[in-house]
């Protein structure tokens, strides 16, 4: 009886240990599959009355997620409802477009070059936005939405009322806070004319010298960049003139360059040749008489130069040749000249509608006048003439036989340089000597 006591309760024993382990397996294997659904479904971590106590308190770092649900700041749609970029930079003020001709246009550049790209024009009173400026350039801001630049000497600024005042009371206020500053800004007012005022004027002299050299640009007598044909600043430099002292432009709209080294016609008087009808040529001698050697046959309106004008020979410039011309055979064209000069030597001085223009736009309106003096005696005819190269082909205008002759620059005609020449008919004409009348003829007089 007590062995079968014995071994019941050791049975006994056996089957409550066995329930023991079932229950703790259990409950281990519970603990392991309530943790993961807690962070992702928090209802469901409900498996039993002995797991609500451990895992709860494991559960709440994980609910600490809250913070992670503080993603809410990058939801902050303050920054990226920057509307200023749509609305693009904001102006400092307003300008209107001033130009000395009302059918020119001034041009818009990508960037402060004019070398950058064209992406539009403005004409005269158009009115901009003022964005800020660079050197010599205005970035402006159109009423079409065009940002770009602009050369600033053709802008008339008005700066923007609103921003004025916020710029003194920020400045005034925050100069009272820290007594460095005002005293700083005061004391140069002060001390500017009565301490030391040649330091005041050199820096304020170099910088009103340099920027005026750098634009570059060819100016006019106030001081504003010419325009090519195109609308653009005509950078500084040498370019071709016409007779009357203006641009010669080529086919591009942009002036042509002119070389300029060492002129050998420098100061030299510019001269035409007069002659009769039945005058074929006139004589250029190697010497102040017809009997020296002939150097060159000149045709009737024919342009040479003058070094030294005389009563009889003039000693003359033609092409590479320099030699004597019989005075009575020219006429000094285009330059000033003293009564005692005109005693001796006929003028012809063609004067333009145009004279002193600093640029002649294609389409305007051109008249030449010719003045002769000299010619009172003389019955003559007159005849315009155009050479489009440079002198290299001369070419008559037909009909074009009196003092004045007007007509249109077009792209054709741009570039051509006009001049008068005269034929006389009178008998008074001077004849040119014939070699072998060099015997019956005065002595020269001297060319000093």
């Amino acid at each position: 009886m007590t062995k079968m006591r014995k071994a019941i309760a050791l049975v006994l024993a056996l089957m409550l240990a066995m329930s023991f382990a079932a229950i703790a397996e259990k409950e281990t294997v519970s603990d392991s599959f309530t943790l993961p659904p807690v962070t992702e479904r928090p209802a469901e971590p409900t498996p039993g009355p002995s797991a609500t106590a451990e895992p709860s308190d494991t559960a709440e770092p994980t609910a600490t997620a809250e913070p992670t649900a503080t993603a809410e700041p990058p939801v902050t749609p303050e920054p990226t409802a920057t509307p200023e970029p749509d609305e693009g930079p904001e102006a400092i003020g307003t300008a209107v477009v001033v130009l000395a001709n009302a059918d020119s246009s001034l041009n818009i550049r990508e960037s402060a070059s004019a070398d950058s790209a064209r992406i539009a024009s403005l004409s005269d009173g158009d009115e901009v936005e003022v964005l800020g400026h660079e050197g010599d350039w205005t970035w402006i801001r159109t009423s079409d939405g065009v940002v770009g630049y602009v050369v600033s000497t053709y802008l008339n600024e008005n700066p923007a009322e609103p921003s004025a005042e916020p710029s003194v009371e920020p400045s005034a206020e925050p100069s009272v806070a820290p007594s460095v500053e005002p005293t700083q800004s005061v004391l140069p007012e002060v001390s500017d004319e009565p301490l030391d005022p040649e330091a005041t004027v050199e820096p304020s002299a170099e910088p009103t010298v340099e920027p005026t050299p750098e634009p570059e640009w060819l100016l006019d007598v106030d001081g504003n960049p010419i325009l090519d044909l195109n609308g653009d600043p005509i950078p500084a430099g040498s370019y071709m003139l016409d007779e009357f002292g203006n641009l010669v432009f080529g086919a591009d709209g942009k002036p042509i360059p002119s070389v300029i080294e060492e002129d050998p016609l420098a100061g030299l008087r510019q001269a035409i040749v007069v002659l009769a009808e039945d005058e074929p040529t006139a004589m250029l001698y190697a010497g102040p008489d017809a009997t020296s050697e002939v150097l060159a046959e000149l045709a009737n309106g024919e342009m040479l130069y003058i070094r030294e004008l005389d009563a009889e020979w003039s000693y003359a410039v033609y092409g590479d040749l320099e030699g004597y011309i019989l005075t009575s055979k020219i006429a000094l064209y285009n330059g000033e000249t003293t009564p005692e000069e005109e005693e001796i030597v006929r003028t012809i001085t063609v004067t333009s509608n145009l004279a002193g223009a600093e640029v002649v736009y294609e389409g305007a309106e051109v008249t030449l006048t010719a003045t002769l003096t000299g010619f009172e005696d003389d019955a003559y005819t007159m005849q315009w003439q155009y050479t489009p190269d440079g002198g290299e082909t001369v070419v008559d205008v037909e009909g074009a036989n009196e003092a004045e002759y007007t007509f249109v620059l077009d792209g054709t005609n741009v570039g051509y340089l006009w001049r008068m020449t005269v034929t006389l008919h009178s008998a008074t004409a001077a004849v040119q000597p014939a070699v072998t009348d060099a015997a019956e003829m005065p002595a020269p007089a001297p060319v000093e």
